[in-house]
C-alpha cells in the first residue's frame, strides 16, 4: 500500500513585510490563531472545567476543535485579549480515555494543535512550592496531578498506601508531548531517606517515561519524587502523575486485529484498550493496528524451519520472545521473480522490542538480512523460484518476557509511492480557495506513473472532493519547489472543518489517506513514536476574508523565454496597498513583486520564463500583504492567497553527458 505523508516545520508565525516569509512559512497567514500552551492539558471524563488557553491572536475566537471523543466546549463571548481566549470544556462519562488534539478558531483561521488528554482519574494541581520533600502536595486519593518541573529542581508529593492494595505510580511526558524525561523516586515520609529499591526511569515500552508498582504488604507512606533526569525544567517541562490502583500495560496482544468489512479501507489506523482490573480506573491505553488482511497469533514451538508457522500474502502475525534463547520462525509461499517486503512493527505498537529479521531459502541459505542501524526491521527479498520462504526472527538484546513482542507482516513489494505535503492545517476564506504545499514525492519500486491527489471531506477518499492536482510523472515536488493542491471551502460559517489529503493512481488501483508525522512530533516535542491516528486529517479554518484577490486565468504552458501577462483583481471592502508576491511557480519562471495601488481594482502581473528554463509544473498563487501606513498604521499584520492556474514549462529535459570515446 502506498504512503502519504504529511510534515511541516515552522508554518505558524510570520513577521512583518520586512521580514516576508520564504518557503513553507509563505503559505501561512500572519493573522491566523496560535496556541502555545499548556503541555499538560486534559480532564477528567464526567465532568466540567473553564481553561484558558494562551498563545497569539486569540481574539475573535468562534468554537474549538478537538479529537477527543465526547467533548463539547463553549467559548466564553466578548473576549477580545489576543494573548488568551477562556473556553469552558464538558466531557461525557463514556468513551476512550488518552491522548487527543485541541485547537482553536477564530474569524480568521484555525490554530496548530495541543496535546488534550482525558483520563478516569480526577484532576488535581500541582499547589504552590513543592520543591522540597517537608512539603511534600498531600494525593489525598485517586488522582493524576499535573504541573511543570523547575530546573535544577524536582516536585514532592505525599501517598499512602492501605494493606492488600496495589497502587501504582506512573508519569506521562513523552507520550502527552512534554520535553522531561521523567523519574520517579520514593522516600519514606517519616525519615524522608530515599529508598533505593523503589526507584523507575525508562520503563520499557513508554518512550522514557516511567512507572512504579508500590510494596501491597502492608500499610505505609510515602514521598514521591518526580523530576527530569538531567535536571531540566521550565515552563514547558510538564508532567501527568497518576495514582491510583490501576492496571498497567505497555502494549497490547495481539498487536493487530482485521478491520470491520463494513467500514471504508483507509490509511492504517488503530484501536486503543484500556487496562481494566476488577475495581477503580483504567489503565493509559495501548495501540492495536487495524489492517485489511489477515492476521493471526503465533503458536509455539516454532523455534526451528521445520516448526515455522505459515503466514499468507499479505498477512500479519502477532509474536514475542516468551523464554530465555527464544527465536520464531515463519514460512510463506514465494512465486519466482516476485519481491517481497517483510516487517516487524514494534515502538509504534508501545513494544520496546528489537528484531533482528533474516530470509531463509529452503535450503536455510539468508538470502536477505534486516539493517540493525535502522529504527524498523524489514527486508526486501526477490524470490528465485516458487516455493516457501522462511522468516527468522531474533532479539537483537537476547531479552524476553511478556513484553517483548511484535508485529510480523508480509506482502508483496509491488510499485509504489510516498507523497510528503506540507501542513496540518491550512486557512480557507469562506467559499473561496486555499493550498495546501506537496513537498516530497518518493517513487518506489519501479513506480513511474502519475499521482492524483485530491482533498476531501471524507477519510479514505470518501465524501466530498474540494480539490484534485495531478503531479505528472517525472515531477519532484520538494519544499523548495512544492506542487500546490487546491482546496475549496463552502460557503459555511467561520470555523473548522476536517479535510483528508488522499493519493491515488487508476492504473494501478494504489490509493492512501495522507499523514502528518512531521507536523505531529513537533507538536509533540519530537516524540519519536507519534500516535498514528493523528495524522491521519488535516484541520481547515473557515474564515471571512477582509478582501480577495482573484486569478482568472486558465492553465499556462510556457516556453523558456516567453512572458505572460495574468490579471490580477480585486473584491471586498478593504481598498488600501497590498503587496503581492507569487507562489509555488515552476523552476525558472519568475514574477516581479508588484503593489495593488490602493483603491485599484485591478492590475497586471508579468511571469517571466528564463531563457534556460527546464521543464517544470508549478502553480501561480499569489500572497497579498496589506501595506502598514498611509491609513493602516494599527492594522493587524493581514495576508491572503490568492489561487490561480497550473502553470506547465515546456522545457527540454537535461540529457546525459555523452560518454567520451577512448
Amino acid at each position: 500500500m502506498c504512503r502519504v505523508l504529511t510534515s511541516i516545520v515552522g508554518l505558524i508565525c510570520l513577521g512583518p513585510l520586512a521580514a516576508q516569509p520564504k518557503g513553507l512559512a509563505a503559505y501561512a497567514l500572519p493573522q491566523s490563531p496560535t496556541l502555545s500552551g499548556p503541555p499538560t492539558l486534559g480532564m477528567q471524563r464526567g465532568t466540567m472545567a473553564e481553561v484558558t488557553l494562551p498563545g497569539t491572536n486569540l481574539n475573535d475566537a468562534v468554537a474549538i476543535y478537538t479529537t477527543a471523543p465526547g467533548v463539547t466546549a463553549i467559548v466564553h463571548p466578548g473576549q477580545t485579549d489576543p494573548s488568551k481566549v477562556k473556553v469552558t470544556l464538558a466531557a461525557a462519562k463514556d468513551g476512550p480515555i488518552g491522548l487527543f488534539q485541541i485547537r482553536i478558531a477564530t474569524k480568521n483561521g484555525v490554530s496548530n494543535f495541543r496535546p488534550f488528554c482525558l483520563d478516569d482519574l480526577p484532576e488535581v494541581a500541582k499547589k504552590g512550592d513543592v520543591s522540597k520533600k517537608e512539603k511534600a502536595q498531600v494525593l489525598a486519593g485517586p488522582s493524576v496531578v499535573t504541573g511543570t518541573v523547575a530546573a535544577e529542581s524536582a516536585d514532592y508529593y505525599k501517598v499512602s498506601v492501605k494493606p492488600g492494595q496495589k497502587p501504582m505510580l506512573e508519569v506521562l511526558a513523552r507520550r502527552i508531548g512534554c520535553p522531561t524525561d521523567p523519574v520517579i523516586i520514593l522516600h519514606d515520609a517519616k525519615t524522608l531517606r530515599e529508598l533505593p529499591a523503589l526507584y523507575a526511569d525508562d520503563t520499557p515500552g513508554l518512550q522514557g517515561d516511567c512507572r512504579l508498582s508500590l510494596p501491597a504488604k502492608e500499610a505505609a507512606e510515602y514521598v514521591v519524587e518526580v523530576r527530569d533526569m538531567t535536571y531540566q525544567g521550565g515552563p514547558g517541562f510538564g508532567y501527568r502523575l497518576r495514582f491510583g490502583e490501576f492496571p498497567a500495560a505497555s502494549c497490547a496482544f495481539p498487536l493487530a486485529v482485521p478491520r470491520d468489512k463494513t467500514s471504508t479501507p483507509a490509511f492504517p489506523t488503530v484501536t486503543y484498550e484500556s487496562p481494566r482490573g476488577a475495581n477503580g480506573p483504567r489503565g493509559w491505553p495501548v495501540p492495536a493496528l487495524v489492517v485489511d488482511f489477515p492476521v493471526s497469533a503465533e503458536k509455539e514451538p516454532n523455534d526451528t524451519p521445520e516448526t515455522a508457522n505459515p503466514i499468507p500474502v499479505p498477512g500479519g502475525v502477532s509474536a514475542g520472545f516468551g523464554k530465555k534463547g527464544d527465536v520464531d520462525h515463519f514460512r510463506f509461499d514465494a512465486k519466482k521473480g516476485v519481491k517481497y517486503l517483510v516487517e516487524a512493527t514494534t515502538g509504534e505498537l508501545g513494544a520496546a522490542t528489537e528484531v533482528d529479521l533474516r530470509i531463509l531459502d529452503k535450503a536455510g541459505k539468508e538470502l536477505a538480512v534486516s539493517d540493525e542501524s535502522k529504527v524498523s526491521a524489514r527486508v526486501e527479498v526477490t524470490a528465485a523460484a516458487d516455493g516457501p520462504l522462511t522468516i527468522l526472527c531474533k532479539h537483537m538484546l537476547f531479552l524476553s518476557g511478556p513484553n517483548e513482542v511484535y508485529f510480523l507482516t508480509v506482502k508483496e513489494a509491488k510499485p509504489d509511492f510516498e507523497i510528503v505535503v506540507g501542513t496540518d492545517r491550512i486557512d480557507v476564506p469562506r467559499g473561496g480557495v486555499s493550498v495546501v504545499p506537496i513537498v516530497g514525492l518518493t517513487r518506489q519500486n519501479g513506480y513511474a506513473g502519475r499521482v492524483d491527489v485530491s482533498a476531501t471531506t471524507g477519510p479514505g477518499g470518501t465524501g466530498l472532493e474540494l480539490g484534485r492536482v495531478t503531479i505528472p510523472a517525472g515531477v519532484a515536488p520538494s519544499a523548495a519547489q512544492p506542487v500546490l493542491l487546491p482546496v475549496n471551502a463552502p460557503p459555511q460559517s467561520p470555523g473548522t472543518d476536517a479535510y483528508w489529503v488522499v493519493g491515488s493512481d487508476a492504473a494501478t488501483a494504489a490509493r492512501a489517506t495522507a499523514t502528518a508525522p512531521d507536523v505531529v512530533k513537533a507538536g509533540l516535542a519530537n516524540l519519536t513514536y507519534t500516535p498514528i491516528e493523528m495524522h491521519a486529517q488535516f484541520v481547515a479554518g473557515i474564515y471571512d476574508p477582509r478582501f480577495s484577490l482573484t486569478l482568472p486565468h486558465a492553465a499556462l504552458t510556457l516556453k523558456p523565454g516567453d512572458k505572460v501577462a495574468v490579471k490580477l483583481m480585486r473584491a471586498g471592502d478593504f481598498q488600501g496597498e497590498v503587496a503581492l508576491t507569487a507562489l509555488g511557480l515552476p523552476a525558472g519562471v519568475t514574477m516581479k513583486p508588484v503593489t495593488l495601488k490602493a483603491n485599484a481594482k485591478e492590475v497586471n502581473l508579468e511571469l517571466t520564463a528564463d531563457a534556460k528554463a527546464p521543464a517544470g509544473f508549478g502553480r501561480l498563487v499569489v500572497r497579498g500583504h496589506v501595506v502598514k501606513g498611509k491609513g493602516h498604521e494599527k492594522d493587524p499584520d493581514y495576508a491572503i492567497l490568492g489561487v490561480g492556474g497550473e502553470i506547465t514549462v515546456a522545457g527540454e529535459a537535461k540529457k546525459p553527458p555523452a560518454k567520451k570515446k577512448k
